[in-house]
């Protein structure tokens, strides 16, 4: 017999798997079996189950259909739904089920009821909503592309994923990739990666290029007898197989070398012996911040150190309104006799405090949000650089016309006192590179915005002439290096003749009044005793002779006041005292030219030694005062020879 111990564990045996059974039989979960499709939407597309239990969620990985060995999908439905509505997609709201015709269907409905004894649900699927298609056909990649290597297409129709198997581009027998998108955006845009966002395409120079961009128009909608629209594009290049600042670009190793110039420069400058320390070192502060900007561009431009501290883009940006305040601070030091802040003056720097207030959110945007916005051309980045370049443009062709009258006005107001031209082609050479930038910045603008009206890509071109601009500014330091080392003599302006003033007291709107042409020898304007004695010295010492002379001179050897000496040249002479003196060395000029002793003198060393110290004030007041050029003067003196 057996014994009671016994009893219990063959019952135990018995009756465990039957309970088991029940359980499962119980508590098994209802699930949704989706008969294998004939046809997807994406080659690689999963399937999702979208319903109101999971907010619609079309691309829920926790309600993912499961392949099953019969070729069928399912997915498990929660215990506690009993009753819901729901669709098919693959993945996303672009790709979701719809009727036989393709048209859009109503939501399914699901209900499990008691009587129910099945826990598997067949389902089928009539048709999928048709897209608009777009056939992407990649004609061309770059040589140095790997030969391994994967393309995806990744845009704003599939969240922006670099490496989305359903985009793999497949390469056919011509050589070409092709992929298919299907999507109802009005706009879809794009780029061409190799599986991550570091081997994004990019333009031929290495730059990062804009968004791709196909825009939805009427004949791009879908048209059952339209299988596909063909989008045919090539890539240029990948952004990790090259790099902005490598020894090989020439365009960064000038900006390099340039900012190495100018920084040798702010050294070379203090050694340079001059009465003027102040206005160079204003001047040395300007080339301080071209070269600090320069290798800011430089830097910032390296795709590493960009993806790292991708903020440093903005940095360059601040020289569009900072190059005037700095240029016209050395100018008011170099110039004029004024060492005062002045008050009127302030507001010329008001434009780089609103560059930083308004750069300031962007500077506070989280790395993601930036690198984001900075890759995809954002609207909102667009819009301030077109905004900050538009203004830069304005701004600085007003403050150009500014200076130049300026320059103009000391160089005429300067002959009050000196009988020379100050040596101020460096400030000419600089105007002319600071206009050739404002130009260029303009014609950059022009292309930008000439790109949204005729819906073409001309950010390429654009960039190349904002590149171009960097090339054109980042020459000052080159030209600035030549004349310190060649002519340091145009950091020593004199200021014992500088009898202008400040800056403040000029009236940039007054226009310049010339003088009326003494010729010496007109006994008739002669008016008093001083002006004979000014005559007479003119003729028995010579003084026109010396090259540097100022009207201090003339007025100490005449032992007077240089303000009555001044006086006496307007009221008697009709002259200031620069056009004085050069009529007296035009005479000079010509006498010297049927001297004997100056037959095997070039026609320039008669000038240097008739008391003109430059070749461009020679021919100036020797047209003021002949009415001909030297050359045409030579050439009336040669045809009157001739005809006697």
């Amino acid at each position: 017999m057996i014994g009671s111990p016994f009893k219990y564990a063959l019952l135990r045996l018995t009756l465990l798997p039957l309970l088991m059974v029940l359980c499962h039989m119980t508590l098994a979960q209802h699930k949704l079996e989706l008969i294998a499709p004939t046809q997807k939407l994406l080659p690689k597309g999963d399937f999702y189950l979208a319903a109101d239990f999971n907010n619609w969620d079309p691309g829920d990985p926790r309600f993912q259909f499961k392949k099953k060995s019969n070729g069928n999908y399912e997915v498990s439905i929660p215990d506690s739904v009993r009753t819901f509505e729901y669709k098919i997609t693959q993945g996303t709201w672009h790709l979701v089920e719809g009727t036989k015709d393709g048209n859009v269907s109503g939501n399914r409905k699901f209900e499990i009821k008691s009587q129910d004894t099945s826990k598997i649900h067949i389902i089928q699927l009539l048709g999928w909503e048709k897209k608009a298609t777009y056939r992407i056909i990649v004609n061309k990649i770059p040589a140095a592309t790997p030969f391994d290597a994967k393309l995806y297409v990744t845009g704003n129709f599939n969240n922006w994923n670099p490496k989305d198997e359903n985009y793999l581009l497949i390469q056919h027998a011509d050589g070409s990739y092709r992929t298919t998108v299907l999507s109802e955006l009005t706009e879809i845009q794009y780029k061409i990666t190799r599986g991550n966002w570091a081997s994004v395409e990019c333009y031929s120079n290495g730059k990062a290029r804009p968004n791709r961009k196909i825009e939805r128009a009427e004949k791009l909608k879908w048209n059952p007898r339209d299988i596909e629209h063909k989008i045919n594009i090539e890539v240029e290049n990948w952004e990790d197989l090259t790099g902005i600042f490598n020894f090989f670009d020439l365009y960064s190793l000038f900006l390099l070398f340039a900012s190495f110039s100018g920084i040798l420069l702010m050294i070379a400058i203090p050694t340079i012996q001059n009465s003027n320390w102040l206005a160079n070192r204003w001047l040395i502060s300007l080339i301080g911040v071209i070269s600090l900007t320069l290798l800011l561009k430089i830097v910032s431009a390296d795709r590493n150190i960009a993806q790292e501290f991708p903020k440093l883009l903005l940095l360059p940006d601040f020289i569009v309104f900072a190059f005037a305040p700095l240029y016209h601070l050395y100018i008011e030091k170099l110039l004029f006799k004024s060492s005062d802040f002045k008050i009127k003056w302030r507001w010329i720097y008001l434009p780089s405090l609103l560059q930083a207030l308004i750069y300031l959110p962007y500077f506070n945007l989280d790395y993601n949000t930036f690198r984001y916005a900075q890759l995809n051309h954002e609207p909102s980045f667009q819009i301030l650089f077109l905004l900050i370049g538009s203004a830069g443009i304005i701004w600085n062709l007003i403050q150009w016309n500014k200076f130049r009258k300026i320059l103009d006005i000391y160089l005429e107001k300067s002959k009050i006192s000196s009988s020379f031209e100050e040596n101020l082609s460096y400030l000419s050479i600089t105007q002319i590179i600071y206009l050739a930038c404002i130009i260029l910045g303009f014609l950059a603008l022009i292309l930008y915005l000439l790109g949204f009206v005729i819906d073409e890509d001309l950010t390429l071109l654009s960039s190349q002439i904002v590149d171009l601009i960097w090339v054109v500014f980042a020459s000052l330091p080159f030209f600035l290096g030549y004349y310190a080392i060649h002519q340091p003599e145009i950091f020593k302006i004199s200021q014992k003749h500088n009898i202008l003033g400040s800056e403040s007291e000029i009236d940039l709107n007054t226009p310049i009044q010339r003088e009326n042409t003494y010729v010496p020898g007109n006994k008739e304007v002669v008016k008093d005793e001083l002006a004979e004695r000014i005559v007479e010295i003119m003729v028995q010492s010579k003084p026109y002779l010396n090259p540097k002379l100022t009207l201090n001179d003339l007025a100490n050897q005449l032992n007077v006041s240089p303000h009555v000496m001044s006086k006496t040249l307007n009221d008697s002479f009709q002259k200031n005292f620069f056009d004085f003196i050069n009529t007296y060395r035009t005479e000079a000029f010509k006498e010297k030219l049927d001297d004997p002793k100056f037959q095997n003198y070039t026609f320039l060393a008669v000038a240097f030694e008739a008391g003109f110290n430059s070749k461009t004030a020679f021919n100036r007041s020797f047209k003021r005062v002949t009415g001909q050029s030297p050359s045409e003067y030579l050439q009336s003196i040669n045809q009157s020879e001739n005809m006697i």
